[in-house]
């Protein structure tokens, strides 16, 4: 029997953070039963813990529903998010003065529900302009998560300014798309897109003569009290107890993990704490284990060709049976079944 650690050569570090939220996987898998071809009677979509979730979790998601790793797709599926989805970024930006404070709030408010990217804005005598680039190596789906992100952007400046106005915008993106009628957003047909050869970024400008334009849903009261809330929440995703149980796991092989009384005595705390604490956080300390092991086992799955059975004990499972049940019913299907699933 082999024995790794979840924190595998092949799998970054940094795609085991936290770092995207659950209201975002939970409307990809409504974009594609709407619009896509996902059949639930061959996927099985579980409830997503509330909170941020790993790159991993996003990849393996985004392949068991079917979403093309594509940035037309991409600007599709973000050009669907509406500005509600955001939570208290999406108020925040909504309730603005006018757009300049939108993209404002959006640079330093996104990272609570997206942080993929880094987000800077900058003005100038001629225009705002809002630089997206990728902290890290994403991936294969790299290009629709990049997309996406850029997509609920103009979405919101469409819902703040209108269709004359929007048509002044300018994107400049590292990709060229092909406008294919219903296949391509009428929303990005009407702004003016630049090909930017061999960017690994996502610009976004408004000219100065829009950055004072007065936002209709603009309320300096519940502005303030977005922003507020937008800060409370970074605080708490920086000190969310989950995601420190989850760094200790990701760092132990899974033959070694402790029990609960074990991780809470690790962390400072009793055993009722933690449990408390995670009961909060709407999780608990079997289900987190339960995440990585799918998140881990999805991955092994589609990128190597470890048999089943050593995959099965890596996972620190007492046999394949047992692990396939497991996995049937956290995926709906049995391994193999889900080794099979087209690329």
């Amino acid at each position: 029997m082999s024995t790794r650690t979840p924190l595998e050569p092949d799998i970054p570090a940094v795609w085991l953070e936290p770092v995207f939220h659950s209201v975002y996987l939970q409307a990809m898998v409504n974009y594609q039963e709407q619009f896509g071809e996902l059949d639930r009677f061959k996927v099985k979509l579980k409830e997503f813990r509330h909170g941020m979730h790993s790159l991993l979790q996003v990849h393996n998601l985004l392949r068991q529903v079917g979403f093309p790793p594509s940035p037309q797709s991409g600007f599709e599926f973000g050009f669907s998010v509406p500005p509600a989805a955001h939570g208290a970024m999406g108020q925040a930006a909504i309730t603005s003065e006018d757009i300049g404070q939108t993209f404002k709030a959006i640079a330093e408010y996104t990272p609570m529900r997206n942080n993929l990217f880094k987000y800077t804005w900058r003005e100038n005598q001629d225009a705002g302009t809002i630089f997206i680039r990728p902290c890290f190596d994403i991936g294969a789906y790299g290009s629709f998560l990049f997309a996406g992100t850029a997509g609920t952007f103009l979405q919101m400046a469409s819902f703040l300014l209108g269709p004359a106005e929007i048509t002044k915008l300018v994107i400049s993106m590292p990709w060229r798309l092909q406008s294919n009628g219903a296949a391509l957003s009428h929303r990005l047909v009407s702004v003016e897109a630049r090909f930017l050869k061999g960017a690994n970024h996502v610009e976004i400008s408004i000219p100065a003569e829009l950055l004072r334009h007065r936002n209709a849903t603009r309320d300096p009261g519940l502005y303030h009290l977005a922003c507020e809330a937008c800060r409370t929440e970074l605080q708490i995703l920086s000190g969310s107890t989950a995601a420190r149980v989850k760094t200790r796991l990701q760092g132990l092989e899974c033959s070694s993990w402790p029990t609960l009384a074990g991780m809470a005595e690790s962390l400072g705390m009793s055993r009722r704490t933690l449990s408390r604490k995670l009961d909060r956080e709407s999780t608990t300390y079997q289900a987190l284990i339960d995440e990585i092991r799918t998140n881990l086992a999805c991955w092994r799955l589609e990128n190597t060709s470890q048999s089943v059975t050593d995959l099965a004990y890596d996972l620190g499972f007492k046999s394949e049976s047992n692990f396939s049940r497991s996995f049937r019913r956290w995926m709906g299907t049995t391994p193999s079944q889900y080794r099979k699933l087209p690329e």
